[in-house]
């Protein structure tokens, strides 16, 4: 997975989004961020970026 590099002054404009996903996936997701001392946040755009990229590529 790749790791979030930009900062507050060069991040492109971010809309909010909300989603219901599983206490395990949460769980499974909190030790990834702190493992990597990452925010969830930072983890869910890079995780969700990768799957557009991936998903969009022809």
């Amino acid at each position: 997975m790749n790791e979030a590099t930009t900062t507050k002054k060069n991040a492109p404009p971010r809309v909010p989004i909300t989603a219901f996903i599983s206490e395990d996936t949460r769980d499974a997701l909190l030790r990834i961020a702190a493992e990597r001392d990452l925010s969830l946040s930072s983890i869910i755009r890079v995780a969700c970026s990768e799957y557009a990229k991936k998903n969009t590529e022809n």
